[in-house]
């Protein structure tokens, strides 16, 4: 489903289903417009900001492997990943490709990004089945820090894990300059300062 939550209690404020056989990931907002990926339906949910609603669906651009992460710049545009090593800058407005961009350590690609959120004008990314951020540069691509996270749950509580069960879950309050972390079926959100 996609939801809006109240963050203090836990409690579901509005709830969209998604149909059985859709698979729902990256989820960003531009306007009033609330954007959702699929991750191998090769679409994108186009919903309204305030009641989450269905608008339409849209076809992912070429060139987009799968659909995983996405983010907005606030500008305008959207960052989505695939579980590549490329970021794809996307119109808001008609969900064509503006730009690619490849991410890179020291000239090495990273593979597998997976959920996306902008940080103080940097992309951060979850790296799929990996406890860290990358924060990447989102002109160049290049990954300037990586910010570990593997501290944030007990070994008693990763132990109840599955493989799949992994780090994959931000979100930024820029007032508060606070980042919101969790992972598939983890026990616990997470409010995180990080400085660097």
């Amino acid at each position: 489903s996609a939801r809006r939550v109240e963050i203090e209690s836990g409690h579901v404020l509005d709830e969209e289903r998604l149909e059985r056989r859709w698979f729902g990931e990256g989820l960003s907002v531009v306007g009033d417009v609330c954007y959702q990926l699929l991750w191998r339906e090769g679409l994108c949910l186009i919903r309204c900001a305030d009641t989450l609603a269905l608008r339409r669906t849209a076809a992912l651009p070429r060139g987009m492997l799968e659909g995983w992460g996405l983010t907005t710049d606030g500008a305008g545009l959207l960052y989505a990943s695939d579980g590549s090593s490329t970021l794809h800058v996307l119109d808001a407005q008609t969900l064509e490709v503006t730009r690619r961009i490849p991410v890179s350590v020291g000239g090495r690609p990273l593979r597998n990004i997976n959920d996306l959120q902008f940080v103080r004008g940097e992309i951060w990314a979850n790296v799929w089945r990996e406890d860290k951020l990358a924060c990447i540069d989102p002109t160049s691509g290049d990954v300037r820090a990586f910010v570990d996270l593997s501290p944030l749950l007990t070994d008693e509580e990763r132990s109840k894990l599955g493989m799949e069960e992994c780090l994959n879950g931000l979100a930024y309050d820029e007032e508060r300059d606070e980042l919101f972390v969790t992972g598939k079926c983890w026990p616990k959100l997470f409010r995180l300062r990080v400085h660097r």
